[in-house]
């Protein structure tokens, strides 16, 4: 809230907008007073299904509001024929998320809505799925990563438009503020801040992280390649993870 007061934050997630809202806004809202409500909510943006689709919320009208939106690349296949043939293959280890997203495919595990579930069993699952998901895509066009994206969040597994990931969502996000506001962000948008836990091969977060857009940390897995992201670290030089490095890279930017 701290943050919103002084600047725009994106929330850069693979929800949809409803579930972000029914799970991220509604708790985000119980901090605020009624006084700062437009203050706070009018820098609040949403990076939705990975960064496929983004919106600004509206105090005019009291709700998000859509400011672009990814196509799906029929030309490698579309997204009824993946649906169909891909769930296919998974139905061991998962389940299609149906009618939930607009932009991009969403698999979520067979022990989606089990209340003991093993966590690392989900893991495991997820991973089945991706690598699931990988194959098949390869299996259409050795080159499938130039149309889309395999994004695997540990819980479940995205397929997105290459042209429409967390990395995409970023360049769209500061496009729209340059536009609307006039702000710039130097090279490679730098000046935004990006953080994420999952940057490896395969991660949702990897083309987020580890692009070059941004100045970016993970507070989570290590990343990989030419630009991977900082680690979160304290004064005494230990990792610092999760929500706790974010808030720790919060507080800095609030000093």
């Amino acid at each position: 809230v701290s943050l919103a007061k002084k600047m725009p934050i994106a929330f850069c997630t693979g929800r949809n907008l409803e579930s972000f809202v029914r799970r991220g806004l509604d708790k985000f809202m119980a901090f605020l007073k009624a006084d700062e409500r437009d203050e706070v909510l009018k820098n609040v943006y949403l990076l939705a299904e990975n960064g496929a689709v983004g919106y600004f919320y509206s105090t005019d009208k009291d709700d998000f509001e859509e400011f672009y939106c990814t196509d799906w690349p029929d030309s490698i296949v579309s997204m009824d024929k993946l649906k169909k043939e891909l769930s296919e293959k998974v139905r061991e280890w998962g389940e299609l998320f149906e009618n939930a997203h607009k932009a991009v495919v969403v698999y979520r595990t067979v022990l989606y809505d089990i209340d003991n579930r093993d966590v690392n069993e989900v893991y495991e699952l997820s991973h089945k799925i991706y690598e699931a998901a990988v194959e098949y895509l390869r299996g259409i066009d050795k080159d499938y990563e130039e149309h889309l994206h395999v994004g695997d969040s540990g819980i479940g597994v995205l397929i997105i438009p290459a042209d429409g990931d967390k990395d995409a969502g970023i360049r769209q996000f500061a496009k729209y503020l340059e536009d609307k506001f006039g702000t710039t962000f130097g090279d490679n948008i730098k000046d935004i801040m990006v953080t994420g836990d999952r940057p490896q091969k395969g991660g949702n977060d990897f083309y987020l992280l580890n692009s070059g857009i941004g100045t970016a940390y993970t507070v989570g897995d290590l990343g990989e390649g030419e630009h991977p992201p900082t680690p979160v670290i304290d004064e005494n030089g230990d990792r610092i993870l999760n929500n706790k490095g974010t808030l720790h890279l919060i507080k800095k930017v609030l000093k």
